[in-house]
Formats: structure tokens, sequence, C-alpha cells
């Protein structure tokens, strides 16, 4: 929401250009400098509200969509930060446009973002949980969990970095192989959906030279590995980084067939959950497994992953007309 209210409301008054809608395969460097700004604006105001530097990952997926993600130094904002909490308490001490131009799209940004997206056929789904849960809280714990115990909670985190950057590598893989060999492809995904994720390990048996069954498997096998881990964080920290109830929740989506991961986004928590599935008959197999749900209230969201990121409606879709003259 502050990503895209903070680029219209630049674009409205013309101190950006945003990339067209139409138009995301050749961005021009006008447009990329926009986009830039208004990410740098938007983590700005994000931290003010919030009145800290978090992740900054919500921020960064809005303006640049999907992407490989590392957080700019908290010293970028820092000076700006103080500034604009004087100028609530005090508004005599605004932030001018002098203190916003020196920081926002300037050289000291050293954030990471590396385009990634999902291989084909590959279906992002995401799900509200009501429970809700308290980001600061949970964050704060972890981190006081890895002061306390630094060798533990280091062990903890270097093999999760592994096993994510070994799910990023495989998708990569999976991606490129999509391009060169897609009847291949296609065929392994289609047998793929028909069987649950824990028994492809049973067909990759059977084809050891299929590379593309042996990615999707390892896939499935590393997300694996990292919800163990993650479950494991949250009984050393004594956070319900995966809670209990969210792991029978979860597993209950990898019993469709077709579903590659299934997994809580973010800090974790109570607040939602996501899946990858393989086709509109996995996607609708999860479905009934939220619409069925009785533990906890499971609200089905409409978002979808997207390799664009932000971008300029040049026209306004039909039912969001009506949804905004209702």
């Amino acid at each position: 929401m502050i990503t895209s209210l903070t680029g219209a409301i630049l674009a409205h008054f013309g101190a950006v250009t945003l990339p067209a809608e139409t138009n995301t395969g050749s961005i021009t460097p006008a447009d990329e400098a926009g986009v830039r700004l208004v990410h740098d604006a938007a983590q700005f105001c994000h931290c003010l509200a919030q009145g800290k530097i978090g992740s900054g990952f919500d921020v960064s997926s809005a303006a640049y969509g999907s992407h490989i993600y590392r957080r700019f130094s908290p010293s970028v904002l820092d000076g700006l930060l103080k500034k604009g909490e004087a100028a609530e308490e005090d508004a005599g001490a605004a932030v001018t446009t002098k203190d916003l131009g020196d920081v926002l799209g300037g050289s000291q940004w050293d954030n990471e973002v590396r385009r990634f997206g999902l291989p084909p056929q590959f279906t992002l789904m995401l799900a509200d949980i009501d429970a809700g849960s308290s980001t600061p809280k949970l964050v704060s714990k972890v981190l006081a969990w890895r002061k306390e115990k630094p060798d533990e909670a280091d062990s903890l985190w270097n093999e999760l970095d592994s096993s994510n950057q070994r799910v990023e590598q495989l998708l990569t893989q999976l991606k490129e192989t999509a391009v060169r060999r897609p009847q291949e492809y296609k065929d392994t995904l289609s047998r793929c959906s028909k069987v649950k994720a824990a028994e492809w390990s049973l067909l990759t048996a059977q084809e050891p030279s299929n590379t593309i069954l042996r990615d999707l498997t390892d896939v499935y096998s590393h997300f694996q590995d990292i919800r163990r881990n993650l479950r494991k964080m949250s009984q050393l920290a004594g956070v319900p980084i995966e809670p209990e109830q969210q792991t029978r929740l979860l597993d209950a989506c990898m019993e469709v067939p077709g579903v590659v991961m299934a997994g809580v986004p973010g800090a974790g928590g109570f607040d939602a959950i996501f899946c990858v599935a393989l086709n509109e008959e996995a996607v609708a197999g999860v479905e009934n497994v939220w619409i069925g749900w009785k533990e906890m209230a499971v609200g089905p969201l409409l978002a979808r992953e997207s390799s664009t990121g932000l971008v300029r409606l040049e026209k306004v879709p039909e039912n969001m007309v009506h949804s905004f003259s209702a």
C-alpha cells in the first residue's frame, strides 16, 4: 500500500516516470530511476511509520516484483529518520526537500535486488490467517535469543541460508530447463501433479536420468528442511515462527497432489501462509483444504506472484472502476 501510494503521488506530480503495464519488457533508464526513487521514498515512509528499520522486503517486492533481496544498511536512513521523528514532535523541525534529496535516490543505497521468477506452471497462492501476530515482538525475541546464544543461532542460521540458496538455484535451473526442453518439462510436471510431493522420490528412483524430476524432488526436500529448521528455531527462541496450528494446516496442504511447497512467509507466526502448486487441479485442491479448515479461519487472497513490480496502469480495469464508484 505505501509503495503504490508513494508511486502514484510522485507520478501524478511528475516527479517520476514509471513503466507502463504493457511495456515492462523494455524499461527505460528514466523508468528504472523512477522505480528506484519510489522504492527509496516508500522505505523511508514505511520505516518512519513503523518507528524502526525492518527488513524492507515488502516495500522492495512491491517496487521490483519477485527478486532475491538483501537489505540496505540501516545507516542509509538513520539520519533522515531522526529528523522525521523530530518533526513529528516539533513542527519547527520539518524535514526539508534538501534532506530528502540528499538521501532518496542517492548512491549510498546498498540494497541488493536480483531478478527472480518462478518456473512456468508454478502458481503461488497466499492466504490470510485471522489469528494474527505481532511481527516486532517475534523479531525482537528471535534477536534476543541470537544474542544470548550466538553459536547455536548462527549454526541454525547457516543451515537455513544454505537451504534457501539451494531452493533458489533449483527453481532457476527449472526455469532455464523449461526453455531448453519444453515438452519434457511439461510432461514431467504433468506426472508430478498427479501425486503428492512426498512420493516424487519414488518417481526419481525409477528415472534417475530425468533431471527435471530430480530438481523438483530436491526443491520439495530442501523446503522441508527449511520448515524443520524454522520449527527448531521456534523451539529454541520460544517464538511461534511456524506454530503447531500452522504446521497442521501446511501439512494438510502438502497432502494435495501437485503442491511443491507450503510455508509461512516473512517473520512467520499466525499472519499468513503460502503454497506453490503445479496446476489448476492442485490450486483447487489447496483451496478446498482452506475452505474446509476448522482449526483457524483461512482467507484465500487474490495476490499472485509478479515479476514486474511497480507499473503504471494506462487503463483502469472495469471491475476497479465499479468498486471505486460504489
